[in-house]
């Protein structure tokens, strides 16, 4: 397999990014737009968190609490099992950006399992990207930007029904080949997921990288067409942890450029659940994302429970509707309408401030503090991976873990009360 020149220089790509809703403007306010920059929580690397989960439905509360720590900045997953019935604001609020590829009918003969997602810090500008054909691999492409180029970041996952499928490896290259195609000399790619690829043995070279061991594997002609395609792109393997049974099925691919600056070592604990076949990866990149700017702003809603509508009726019994109707423009007459209603409703409808909860809403000073000292610890391990700091981020992660669960069970039983259920349901 041999090694060829990247691409000269390409225009950036546009990609495409996933709808956003945008609440009205008649229906919320905005008081006080200053702009701030969100909190660093990353120094001049990226700390990445993988592993094949085997399936995420059944402890959607146990990952949610293990996300609202945000230690990582990306969460990438193989095996999520997830469909349209789980919605991702089950796992992350909105301090990641979310990406999900479910196994569907375009890409898998199977109705269930499947799946892979990307969960990125928002303060970071990503991006979702469509390459040809996209839908039809159990893949995802996010164009990640940094303060030098851009990193391409792809996690896939290759049932072991299909290790052998000439029809998915090839366009899942091509998805690869029009990447590159978008590339200049200062991105990266880093592609990672569950390959199945367990008949292949690898050795290490003096620098790090790893390369298949011809006289002790076994290659299908797919595996073939996929590792000519990877050394086409100039990627290197980086991933040398074995699961439990001296294999390995998950694998990390990065350019040339960023095999240096970049490692892959066992994860200090498990997210959620350890797995036998998956080992949890901890992938760390020495690159300074870009950072993005947010809004925060309190925002007003209209208290409806307190509305003056007897006023609001008397208003609209005033106004000369078949005046303001007879336009011969059913749209124009329709939006005539509503704006009349809407001004009623902000004329005559009492307003109330509601100031962003602290994150998570059932965090205190202690749990701040403790994921203070978790983050740290992370970083720390990150750096030096000892079994010191090892150690010193298991325990970290054990007492926050201990302190968030409780407080998130006693947050739920308040929030079951029935008090408070009717204050809900009031506002």
């Amino acid at each position: 397999m041999e090694a060829l020149d990247p691409p000269s220089s390409a225009a950036p790509t546009t990609g495409s990014s996933p709808g956003q809703f945008t609440r009205p403007h008649h229906l919320s306010l905005v008081l006080g737009t200053g702009l701030s920059k969100l909190p660093s929580t990353a120094t001049s690397q990226i700390l990445l968190y993988y592993q094949n989960v085997g399936g995420m439905n059944s402890s959607l509360a146990e990952y949610q609490l293990a996300y609202s720590d945000a230690c990582y900045d990306i969460y990438a997953f193989s095996e999520t099992w997830l469909n349209n019935n789980t919605l991702s604001k089950q796992l992350f609020n909105d301090t990641y950006s979310v990406y999900r590829q479910d196994r569907s009918t375009l890409n898998s003969n199977k109705t269930s399992g499947g799946g892979v997602l990307l969960a990125i810090r928002s303060c970071f500008v990503s991006r979702l990207l469509k390459p040809p054909e996209d839908s039809t691999v159990e893949h995802l492409w996010v164009a990640i930007s940094t303060l030098s180029g851009t990193i391409y970041i792809c996690v896939i996952n290759v049932p072991p029904d299909r290790v052998n499928d000439h029809s998915l490896i090839e366009k899942h290259a091509l998805s690869l080949d029009w990447i590159v195609s978008q590339m200049d000399a200062r991105d990266s790619i880093v592609i990672l997921g569950d390959f199945n690829l367990g008949t292949v043995s690898w050795l290490s070279d003096a620098h790090g990288f790893f390369f298949s061991d011809n006289s002790r594997s076994s290659f299908r002609p797919a595996s073939l067409s996929l590792l000519d395609a990877y050394s086409t792109a100039r990627l290197q393997q980086v991933n040398g942890v074995l699961n439990a049974n001296n294999r390995l099925l998950d694998l990390c691919f990065v350019g040339e450029d960023l095999g240096q600056s970049c490692s892959v070592t066992h994860a200090p604990a498990p997210l959620v659940k350890n797995c036998r076949h998956h080992s949890p990866l901890l992938l760390t990149l020495a690159i300074d994302p870009e950072k993005r700017f947010q809004d925060h702003a309190e925002t007003v809603f209209y208290n409806f429970h307190k509305g003056d509508f007897e006023r609001m009726n008397n208003f609209l019994a005033n106004v000369d509707w078949n005046a303001t109707l007879d336009s011969g423009d059913t749209n124009l007459a329709a939006s005539t309408m509503c704006g009349i209603i809407f001004y009623a409703i902000d004329q005559f409808v009492s307003k109330k401030l509601r100031c962003k909860p602290a994150k998570p809403a059932w965090s205190n000073s202690d749990l701040k503090h403790l994921k203070k000292v978790k983050r740290a610890a992370l970083r720390k391990h990150s750096k030096y991976h000892t079994d010191s700091t090892k150690a010193n981020y298991v325990r970290a992660n054990n007492e926050y873990r201990d302190l968030n669960a409780s407080l998130y069970n006693a947050h739920q039983s308040h929030l079951q009360s029935p008090k408070e259920f009717w204050r809900y349901v009031n506002e």
